[in-house]
């Protein structure tokens, strides 16, 4: 678990404004769009 989530806990953030809340939901995506990359370019690497 990235440290953002894990320190920060991001996922649970309550009481944040529309702005603030689409922020937080775009960087939960992108983290888990990162995260699914980097499994993916393990993979290839373990089977090159």
């Amino acid at each position: 678990m990235p440290v953002v989530l894990r320190h920060w806990k991001i996922a649970d953030l309550t009481g944040l404004n529309s702005e603030a809340e689409t922020a937080r939901e775009a960087l939960l995506k992108r983290i888990d769009r990162i995260g699914k990359v980097a499994g993916k370019l393990a993979a290839d690497r373990v089977t090159a």
